[in-house]
């Protein structure tokens, strides 16, 4: 094995060390009661926190989202044949053509978007405050299953708010149809009326419910497994 190897294993292993310790010190300090819980939020603030939760994803992901959006663009086998020859390039050349805010174009559909968020947790908590009504009926299901399904529930929620937008973001990118969100917005209602908006809303569903589901199963259980505070229940 050769020393940058150990090297980069050696760090490895140590930043793994690091998060280790942290959770542990963590976790004495919520056993002891040195971490104080806050107060519940009122409903605005919930509503206002799960939208910055979306704000903050889009203004982290959107750049992201940007080069690989033009990446995945070259379709050429030749690779000298592609403007691109990785994501350091493509960065390069948005920024000489439209300079730094080149990279955000688009951002307004994008934060449109993630607004979303906020039906998603509020989708969330609701489903968990009904699962947790049936408690001590025919019908009471375990908490990591009302984990999973309240989680499927509110990612569905999250794309009956959010596929409006999401069609608006859809153009292409070599002809681009719309001059901005209001006249792509325009036009699809114009070609398909308010269906035209909900387009591929099936397998969206599909695909959200069982991923979404998963991903909020897993993020309870290691906090009941942590000892913190879930949400609703």
């Amino acid at each position: 094995m050769s020393e940058a190897s150990t090297d980069t294993s050696s760090r490895l292993k140590g930043f793994a060390a690091g998060i280790a310790s942290g959770l542990t010190k963590l976790a004495r300090r919520r056993a002891h009661g040195c971490i104080t819980q806050l107060p519940p939020l009122p409903s605005p603030a919930r509503q206002l926190s799960r939208a910055g939760a979306g704000y903050t994803n889009a203004a982290v992901a959107h750049p992201i989202e940007t080069l690989k959006a033009k990446l995945q663009l070259q379709l050429q086998r030749d690779k000298s044949a592609r403007e691109f020859s990785g994501p350091i390039a493509c960065a390069k050349a948005i920024y000489r053509q439209n300079g730094v805010l080149g990279i955000y174009k688009g951002f307004g559909a994008t934060l449109l978007f993630r607004s979303s968020f906020a039906a998603m947790f509020s989708g969330y908590e609701i489903f968990m405050r009904l699962f947790k009504r049936l408690e001590g009926t025919r019908y009471e299901i375990s908490t990591p299953m009302a984990n999973f399904l309240a989680g499927g529930m509110g990612a569905n929620a999250f794309w009956a708010s959010a596929l409006p937008a999401d069609r608006l973001m859809t153009d292409s990118v070599t002809a681009p149809r719309y001059r901005g969100v209001i006249h792509a917005a325009r036009t699809v209602y114009a070609e398909g009326g308010l269906r035209g908006f909900y387009a591929g809303s099936v397998p969206v569903a599909l695909r959200a419910f069982p991923t979404n589901a998963a991903a909020l199963l897993v993020w309870e259980t290691v906090m009941r497994g942590w000892g913190t505070e879930t949400i609703a229940r």
